[in-house]
């Protein structure tokens, strides 16, 4: 999921309507079902982009120092690195790889999805508080049970 319509999406589900604390109280349960339906789906995206990056970073670090095998070129797609490389030097272009950046730029957005996704569960679940902070204010404001 794109995290700009999640925040689109969340944006308009957490707003608390003064009028309705009733409603919106009742409304918990289906919040909370929904955006942590949406975060299981998202934490298994997590994985299969935590899965995706270590292989392919795997197969970047045998491409760079001269090791994948003639088949895994060919499934690839890349012809074999030119260059003989010391150890050392091999990390040094896999942090200015194209595929790798791209690869775990990904991961890092799915990463800030699961983690908003966390983030908002949490208030969702503190929900009812702000909804009895309401009813309390509304109680107070009109005369009724203060001291």
């Amino acid at each position: 999921m794109r995290i700009d319509v999640l925040l689109d999406e969340l944006d308009k589900d957490l707003v608390i309507q003064p009028d309705e604390l009733g409603k919106e109280s009742t409304n918990i349960p289906f919040l909370h079902n929904k955006y942590y339906r949406k975060l299981v789906v998202e934490k298994r995206h997590l994985r299969e982009a935590n899965d995706l990056f270590a292989e392919l970073k795997s197969k970047k670090f045998l491409w760079y120092s001269g090791k994948l095998s003639a088949e895994e070129l060919k499934k690839e797609g890349w012809q074999p690195y030119p260059h003989v490389l010391h150890k050392v030097q091999i990390p040094l272009l896999m942090d200015g790889d194209a595929d790798l950046n791209q690869t775990k730029k990904m991961l890092e957005e799915q990463e800030e999805v699961v983690t908003y996704l966390l983030e908002s569960l949490k208030m969702i679940c503190s929900r009812h508080w702000q909804i009895k902070n309401g009813i309390e204010w509304a109680k107070f404001m009109s005369g009724v049970g203060g001291a």
